[in-house]
């Protein structure tokens, strides 16, 4: 007799559903509270959730080995508006390009204004023979990437935060004549950016808020 009654026991045990802990827990609140705790943990450290951004100087190239490949075929005294647009530098309907006259761009072609002449370009000598019939085009490519990267609540709440930039930068110069022609040029940039920046502030959210106190 009593082995049927602790089986019948047993029985109605197992057909009783499982609850959390606690007299006022209903089932239902127990799932939606485990579901958010799952997704609060999936959260922690996730970076997807972060931030991200990037600017670009539209251009025909998309990357700087392209613009330096095409600027390096500029020829002075042999290269016109007209070849400059073929090679995709084009000083009249591009974007991120500025027409600059003389002398303002000297600073842009001359390491120092107190050179002699003699120690100049030949094409920048014509150039400042030729005042105000000489101009100078620059133009700017380039795209960069801002990505934050870390942790989503130091992130968020403003304890620790890492950014990381990525991209390149391009700019070259031509000094062009009245008659259209090209007599100088050159370029600089950056081919390949990485840097990271990291700020850390031990008061998170509250740090900002203490730096506005006078």
């Amino acid at each position: 007799m009593q082995r049927k009654f602790r089986d019948r026991r047993l029985r109605q045990a197992k057909e009783v559903p499982v609850q959390c802990v606690g007299p006022l827990m209903q089932p239902k609140t127990c799932l939606v509270r485990r579901f958010a705790t799952l997704w609060l943990l999936s959260l922690c450290g996730c970076s997807a959730l972060l931030p991200k951004g990037q600017s670009e100087e539209l251009s025909p190239f998309s990357k700087y080995d392209d613009a330096r490949s095409a600027f390096v075929k500029v020829t002075p005294y042999s290269t016109t508006l007209s070849g400059l647009k073929e090679l995709g530098f084009d000083a009249q309907a591009s974007t991120n390009v500025r027409e600059i006259a003389y002398p303002q761009f000297m600073s842009l072609v001359a390491e120092s204004p107190y050179l002699p002449m003699e120690q100049l370009d030949v094409g920048i000598r014509d150039c400042i023979s030729a005042g105000a019939r000489c101009r100078a085009y620059v133009f700017q490519f380039g795209h960069q990437s801002r990505n934050r990267t870390g942790s989503f609540w130091l992130d968020f709440f403003n304890f620790y935060r890492v950014t990381h930039t990525s991209g390149w930068r391009f700019q070259g110069v031509v000094l062009v004549r009245d008659d259209n022609l090209v007599l100088f040029r050159n370029h600089s940039g950056e081919p390949n950016i990485e840097k990271n920046e990291v700020r850390r502030n031990p008061l998170g959210p509250l740090q900002s808020f203490g730096e506005t106190v006078p």
